[in-house]
């Protein structure tokens, strides 16, 4: 090209580039119809030079990304296949020398090509624009499984490289690339500004003079987007429509977008997956490295069908924890095929964030086990794996998997690695009682607290508090090892315990005059750092280890001293067997209490403490006891009468009254009932 021809054609090219219609110039064989038609191509023309070239070789019409599952590469020069969807592949490129013969495949003549001395003229060196073609693969690579290697030679076989053709010019390592590049005049400037050739060829020709290519004008983006495009042919994609300026394979060039855009990534990695394509396997996993305290994402991939898996491994310290997402990416748009006579269709709406549901597992160091799995969100939805504890040291992997859709879906994967919380302590509490149990008597709290986790230190706050109840007046109060006070009729303990160690709280107190006959109930609270923060935030109640049951208080029943026993006529206060007579019916059922109101029956006065009966059971579905105590006391451990199924069984007992004069049993049998019969011969007061 001249120096004359190159300015001859500003005028032109600043009138398209200006006008309000956003006019764009074709990137593949077919061209938008007001440039092509300005150049003087008529329609018949280009229809024509359309269906020479793809009419063998076009994908069908899918409702979505335009390309077809067996439209890809079966083998190259390093990887002779055969390949299939889904397969990376490693695809040499060259440029063909000048002077190789160019069949004119799009209707322009046969000539040499002239690529090398045009883009030279362009660009002052060969080193310049070969690194634009280089930019061009390197793209494609990053967005797909193949790997682009430039092959500096190419020793000017036949073009188009035709496999079956004879003699044949397929790619040779250090003979000739798998896509060849050339360059001629098609057909001047601003019509077609390249062609390119379907997989297993994958060769291009380039308008190489058109002036559109002469950064002069445009900078290089026309180069790179047209050299982009044409490969998108070259890996088996037909264009796609409408013409929006958001995908690269729509029918003509645009100014808007930069090289793949996500419709032809979706298409790049459906047909040859991802970039990191072969860690399908743990042996072959994507390494991630050995990862501290923070965060690693990788973002760009895809499972590019219902088998695909996609395999990570990292390597951590002990005591971290790790948190999992895995994104589907995508959106709605418009996409549909290209139409027979070279308009655009209007396309139709395509949802790519729902073409496939995706989940993962997390695998433990064994390569094998699996520690936790997310895949309960449905296809669009993110699935995650929040704060998980991983024990030991060593290299964990995670298993991304697809769901039972044939389709390609894109996704981003992030992780974060953090520091597992450290173990916190677990606090019990006993608390027993000793002493005379009658008004103005003193008594004995023992409390046992034991650390049954890791250290519980000496945070701020109390690590025990015990309050007793207004019956009572606290005395003193020591331990066997931290410190201990007491304000009023409260006592507080402070100190640090080691995993299973001990402490032991000693409380004296007076039980308080008037009050004979109560139930004093009582619970203490140890407070303890349960998540190893440093602050106690979990606690835990006081037990009787003398009651059945967890968190039992600890009960006093008072009484009142020096008392007289009075008899009274033998007189029978209840009897279950009389289910509707006043006397207590129906039987007493297994694991349950059952409380009788006493005094005022029988002769027993309001004022009685106690009871002295003849108590018996009979009819029992199967062996248990019964357990008589005052009325709101906890089930003592010791029964009043044993039985076994059937028996017929009496004994005496002295039962005390509370201060409402009631008295409680419990049946302790596994199940069934027995029936409960209770005489009065006197009480004490």
């Amino acid at each position: 090209m001249t120096r004359a021809r190159r300015l001859a054609a500003i005028g032109c090219l600043l009138a398209i580039v200006q006008s309000p219609s956003r006019p764009r110039w074709a990137a593949s064989a077919l061209v938008a119809p007001e440039v092509c038609f300005a150049r003087g191509t008529s329609p018949e023309v280009v229809r024509r030079v359309y269906q020479r070239l793809y009419a063998a070789r076009r994908a069908p019409r899918i409702p979505l990304f335009q390309f077809q599952d067996g439209n890809r590469w079966s083998s190259t020069a390093t990887d002779p296949g055969p390949l299939s969807q889904g397969d990376p592949a490693t695809i040499r490129w060259s440029i063909v020398p000048d002077g190789t013969l160019i069949p004119g495949s799009a209707g322009e003549p046969d000539s040499a090509s002239t690529l090398i001395a045009d883009f030279n003229f362009f660009y002052g060196d060969q080193g310049t624009w070969l690194a634009l073609f280089q930019q061009v693969f390197d793209r494609w690579g990053e967005l797909t499984g193949i790997a682009y290697v430039y092959e500096p030679n190419d020793d000017g076989a036949a073009f188009p490289s035709e496999p079956s053709q004879s003699p044949g010019a397929p790619g040779v390592i250090g003979v000739r690339g798998d896509v060849r590049i050339s360059g001629h005049d098609i057909d001047g400037p601003l019509g077609i500004l390249a062609y390119n050739f379907f997989p297993d060829i994958g060769d291009m020709v380039i308008d190489s003079p058109d002036l559109i290519f002469d950064p002069f004008f445009f900078g290089d983006l026309p180069l790179r987007n047209t050299v982009a495009h044409e490969h998108g042919h070259g890996l088996g994609f037909s264009h796609a429509c409408p013409v929006d300026d958001t995908k690269l394979m729509e029918p003509s060039l645009s100014f808007l977008l930069d090289g793949p855009q996500h419709d032809d990534t979706l298409a790049g990695q459906r047909g040859y997956g991802d970039d990191k394509e072969a860690n399908d396997s743990l042996g072959a996993a994507t390494d991630l490295g050995s990862l501290g305290n923070g965060s690693v994402a990788v973002n760009g991939v895809s499972a590019d069908d219902n088998s695909d898996v996609d395999r990570f491994k990292f390597t951590l310290a002990a005591g971290k924890t790790v948190s999992v997402a895995v994104t589907p990416v995508g959106f709605t748009y418009l996409e549909g095929p290209q139409n027979m006579d070279g308009s655009c269709s209007a396309g139709t709406s395509f949802n790519s964030l729902t073409l496939n549901d995706v989940g993962f597992q997390l695998i433990g160091t064994d390569g094998t086990t699996v520690l936790a799995t997310a895949s309960a969100q449905p296809a669009g939805a993110a699935e995650t794996l929040n704060d998980f504890v991983l024990g030991a040291a060593g290299t964990y992997s995670l298993r991304v998997f697809a769901g039972g859709t044939n389709q390609v879906q894109l996704y981003d994967f992030s992780m974060t690695i953090a520091d597992a919380p450290p173990p916190g302590a677990v606090v019990s509490a006993t608390k027993t009682v000793s002493g005379s149990f009658e008004a103005g008597g003193a008594i004995s709290y023992s409390v046992i607290l034991t650390n049954n986790g890791a250290t519980q230190g000496d945070n701020p706050g109390d690590e025990f508090t015990d309050t007793l109840p207004a019956t009572l007046s606290a005395v003193s109060a020591i331990a066997t090892s931290g410190t201990v006070a007491t304000m009023g009729n409260t006592v507080a303990w402070n100190g640090s315990l080691a995993g299973g160690a001990s402490v032991a709280i000693t409380i004296d107190a007076t039980i308080n005059a008037g009050t004979e006959g109560a139930v004093i109930s009582n619970q203490g609270t140890a407070q303890y750092d349960a998540d190893g923060n440093g602050i106690n935030e979990a606690t835990a109640l006081t037990d009787d280890p003398g009651q059945p049951g967890a968190a039992d208080p600890t009960v006093v029943f008072v009484g009142s001293g020096g008392v007289d026993f009075f008899t009274l006529p033998p007189c029978r206060i209840l009897d279950t067997r009389n289910a509707a007579g006043p006397l207590g019916g129906p039987a007493l059922n297994a694991q349950a209490d059952r409380t009788f109101p006493v005094a005022g029956t029988c002769g027993i006065p309001a004022t009685a403490k106690a009871i002295s009966v003849n108590l018996a059971v009979t009819q029992s579905t199967i062996a248990g006891n019964l357990r008589l105590r005052p009325g709101g006391v906890p089930v003592p451990l010791v029964s009043s009468i044993n039985y076994i199924a059937g028996q017929t069984r009496s004994n005496n007992a002295v039962v005390p009254l509370n201060s409402a004069g009631q008295i409680t049993v419990f049946c302790g049998q596994a199940s069934g009932t027995v029936h409960f019969i209770l005489d009065v011969n006197g009480y004490f007061e």
